[in-house]
């Protein structure tokens, strides 16, 4: 639920910057053969100054400026809906050849995808740096990434929200199986078909991120999908025999949906408003963060299962999933209707700022 995911373009006075020009001619090329009605052209990203920072509903190009000054893809709703589709998948590598086959079958994936890593040939070329002879440690890095992230209130809010969903929604996929399997007694590709139906509502949530931020706002609807939309995954627990134990992928439905939609607004906030070379530190930094609480979140979710039980501890799960949208809530995303895209502050050159 955690866990990256658009605004539309902005128009700025005066000149821009060689490398928002550059962005802008980029973005444009691209997207040229979707344009709108009455020959205007797509929404991109463009940053404004400050004091005339405006707001956009959604990008028709989510594309966002990067260290060399190109578009690169915002993060949307691909990246988070596959692992969902991978359950799928092995739970019927499960049906059709056993539990060590699919495991078999698992760490055979692996070891394709470092051979394709090792097949490739072409090196990357070191881009010159004016700064190059007095880059800064690894550590100093890390501290300037965090610093940023602390110091923006938006970012500071959606990576706790993002670390306290995971903290809890790893506990929901931990013990879900364990409360399917055990609990009701299903079968294991039922368990898969159950868990899968997480990527329906992720695929669902990136169709209707655009449109939805659109018509209600990106701002607004990144808190009101994780405060309202996420509350149906209070039946998890509620799951039973028969046709209750739909249930269950109704509530997991519910909170992938939400994420999603979250998750496209606060992504594209995060590369919009990030210098282009802090864009690294900042994401780096606040994954750090988000997936820390990951093994956390497993550790905790079992002792509390061995204590109180797994249906007792999916209550707690759930009830903590629904409530991590209250960071969003409590954040200056309240008060706007769109993410707010404005001018980057330029990052330091080297050190702290």
């Amino acid at each position: 639920m955690a866990q990256r995911p658009a605004p539309g373009g902005l128009s700025r006075q005066g000149v821009a910057p060689p490398h928002q020009n550059k962005l802008s001619r980029e973005s444009s090329s691209r997207t040229a053969p979707g344009t709108r009605p009455g020959g205007a052209p797509p929404c991109r990203f463009r940053t404004a100054p400050i004091s005339r920072t405006r707001t956009s509903p959604c990008p028709r190009s989510r594309t966002s400026p990067t260290s060399s000054g190109s578009a690169r893809p915002a993060a949307s709703g691909g990246s988070r809906w596959r692992p969902h589709s991978g359950r799928a998948c092995g739970a019927g590598l499960v049906a059709l050849v056993g539990a060590a086959g699919a495991m078999a079958a698992d760490a055979l994936s692996f070891a394709l995808s470092a051979g394709s890593l090792r097949a490739v040939r072409t090196r990357e070329r070191r881009r010159p740096s004016a700064g190059a002879d007095r880059r800064p440690r690894l550590w100093a890095q890390i501290r300037e990434g965090l610093a940023h992230v602390t110091r923006d209130p938006i970012l500071r809010n959606s990576v706790a929200f993002n670390g306290t969903a995971n903290f809890f929604v790893i506990m929901v996929e931990t013990l879900g199986p364990v409360f399917l399997i055990r609990t009701l007694h299903l079968r294991p590709a039922m368990v898969g078909l159950l868990l899968a139906l997480g990527a329906v509502g992720g695929v669902a949530g990136g169709v209707a991120a655009r449109y939805l931020a659109r018509k209600v706002g990106s701002a607004r609807f990144s808190w009101i999908s994780m405060t309202v939309l996420s509350l149906p995954g209070l039946l998890i627990p509620l799951a039973g025999h028969g046709w209750w134990v739909l249930l269950f992928g109704f509530g997991w439905i519910s909170w992938t949906f939400a994420s999603i939609v979250a998750g496209v607004s606060l992504t594209t906030y995060r590369q919009a408003a990030c210098p282009p070379d802090m864009l690294g530190r900042v994401s780096a930094a606040a994954r750090w963060i988000t997936w820390g609480t990951l093994p956390l979140g497993g550790v905790v979710g079992g002792a509390l299962a061995t204590a109180l039980g797994v249906q007792a501890t999916l209550w707690i799960a759930v009830a903590g999933g629904c409530c991590a949208g209250l960071w969003l809530f409590f954040s200056p995303l309240r008060g706007m209707r769109d993410i707010p895209l404005g001018k980057p502050e330029p990052a330091p050159v080297g050190g702290m700022p």
